[in-house]
């Protein structure tokens, strides 16, 4: 991110996190021999503050800097209880017992039992208040975001979620932290391919695919669970029957259970609009019929507000026919040039973050003849149709 991205600030608060945890570890594992006490010292009282830099970190992404000014003093209260708890940690070995360290404190201060006791009291409630400021932190930020930092959100937020997820399978089925450890690394990985825009596009189906195995799949294993200890405890059975009957009853479920899981995952993916197979599917249906139908499949694809129809040559188009019904079509011939968006045009009709996906709610379908340039990609300001498609408009 810092060589792809040199104007990022994200990419120097993932560094300095990782520093930070890389000294730390250092100073840990150095500190479980006798006689390394400053070392391993250095180990451990920075912990409240390094969890203050990762907090930084998680609301700074993707842009490297906090949603608005009003996170400011959110920052500075964390850095407050941050400085206080590393300061007692660095004073008094408060959080010795808890790493195990073989090194003994190099500071040898009175007021350990009324530091330990402050500190024991302090420490959770800190914490608590930091994971909560994170949360809300991203929670407003998904909340608030469009186009390509949506997007880089949901990379980070599935990362996130993906290990979140494999830390609870290991505490459960190996009652260890290990896996979830191990599987940390994915949330750089995703937040740096997500920052230089590396397959940025992809998120939305592979969420959607997620939800649909995860799902099946605690739904198949709740069922046979149920099958097998429900019955099995209700009749005196063989257990390759037991198993032979949940096979059965899982196999008859799983298909309707799977579309109707399919269609909750392309809701929470897609919204109310239709998937873009769909949308393809009914565009290709409607390309014979009547132009209202195609207006009417692409308002639905991409969520616009109003959609006109221009069909002609490039060098005189006329609007054939508008969605929603009531909107009114021009009644002047307009050029293929003046319905593309220019990156001028979109900068001054919509914010510079939001001008992409506000073009293409506001598209216009065009169909005409070629108009001899080369197509930009889909979802680029400048992005027009050379034949029949759909291009962000300038107006309405």
């Amino acid at each position: 991110m810092v060589h792809r991205r040199p104007g990022n600030r994200e990419g120097m608060l993932f560094t300095a996190t990782g520093v930070a945890h890389a000294v730390m570890f250092f100073g840990r594992q150095y500190g479980l021999r006798p006689g390394g006490s400053w070392i391993g010292w250095l180990g451990v009282w920075p912990l409240p503050l390094v969890l203050v830099l990762v907090g930084v970190t998680v609301m700074c992404f993707p842009s490297g800097r906090l949603p608005s000014r009003r996170w400011r003093p959110v920052v500075g209260v964390m850095a407050a209880i941050g400085l206080v708890l590393s300061g007692v940690s660095a004073l008094w070995p408060v959080e010795y017992a808890r790493t195990g360290l073989l090194a003994a404190h190099p500071l040898a201060l009175p007021g350990g039992a009324a530091a330990e006791t402050f500190y024991d009291t302090a420490r959770p409630i800190g914490y608590l208040l930091f994971q909560l400021t994170w949360a809300v932190c991203v929670v407003v930020r998904v909340r608030a975001a469009s186009g390509d930092e949506a997007r880089q959100l949901r990379w980070f937020v599935y990362a996130v979620t993906v290990s979140a997820a494999v830390m609870l399978l290991g505490f459960v089925l190996w009652r260890s932290p290990i896996p979830g450890v191990l599987a940390v690394p994915l949330i750089a990985a995703a937040a740096g391919a997500a920052i230089v825009k590396y397959r940025l596009y992809d998120i939305d189906p592979v969420i959607n695919k997620s939800l649909v195995f995860g799902a099946m799949a605690l739904v198949v294993t709740a069922g046979y669970i149920a099958v097998v200890t429900g019955i099995g405890s209700l009749v005196d059975g063989h257990g390759t029957v037991l198993s032979l009957i949940a096979t059965a009853v899982v196999a008859v479920a799983f298909e309707p259970l799977r579309r109707r899981v399919q269609r909750l995952a392309d809701r929470l993916v897609h919204g109310r609009r239709v998937t873009p197979y769909e949308a393809l599917a009914r565009l290709s249906a409607h390309v014979t019929a009547p132009l209202d139908g195609i207006c009417t499949t692409v308002a639905d694809a991409i969520g616009a507000r109003e959609v006109v129809l221009w069909t002609g040559p490039p060098e005189e188009l006329r609007a054939a026919s508008a969605w929603p019904a009531t909107a009114p079509l021009p009644p002047e011939p307009r050029r293929l040039t003046d319905l593309e968006a220019t990156p001028g045009a979109a900068r001054r009709r919509f914010p510079r973050r939001d001008h992409r996906d506000e073009g293409t709610r506001r598209g216009h379908v065009q169909r005409g003849e070629t108009s001899g340039r080369r197509p930009g990609r889909p979802g680029r300001p400048g992005a027009g149709a050379a034949g029949d498609g759909a291009a962000p408009g300038r107006g309405g």
